[in-house]
């Protein structure tokens, strides 16, 4: 199971670096294009966060709670703040003011890099430890 979550992390990523290629390719302007990869991207968060939900709930006893706390919290703010950038910048700020955007959802991006790291550490050994 933890090979698909890897497979999602790696998809969240790549989608990721999908948007911030279609802002790269400015003269293009195509909102379209940016909309598709924020979508993308949305359903692939989605996804993968139902399918470590479904992970986390056959191991929950065998978690701290202080580390199931981390989890849901950490990942409410995220995703919070990946939907409030999809709010704050429309397709229409993101061509006026590219630089700024890009640098906006970068730090959503670095935050995702960061939380794929502290759940390989944290969440999957205990995860791989039951499995075994």
């Amino acid at each position: 199971m933890t090979e698909y979550l890897d497979v999602q992390h790696r998809e969240m990523l790549d989608l990721a670096r999908a948007i911030l290629e279609v802002v790269e390719d400015f003269p293009a302007r195509s909102s379209d294009k940016l909309n598709r990869a924020r979508l993308a991207l949305s359903r692939t968060v989605t996804a993968h966060c139902k399918a470590e939900a479904a992970l986390l709930e056959q191991c929950s006893e065998q978690i701290k709670p202080e580390i199931m706390r981390r989890y849901h919290d950490e990942l409410l703010a995220w995703r919070h703040d990946l939907i409030a950038c999809n709010t704050d910048w429309p397709p229409e700020r993101v061509w006026n003011e590219p630089a700024a955007f890009k640098a906006a959802f970068r730090k959503i991006v670095d935050a995702l890099q960061a939380r794929i790291l502290w759940e390989r550490s944290a969440i999957y050994p205990i995860v791989l430890h039951k499995a075994a």
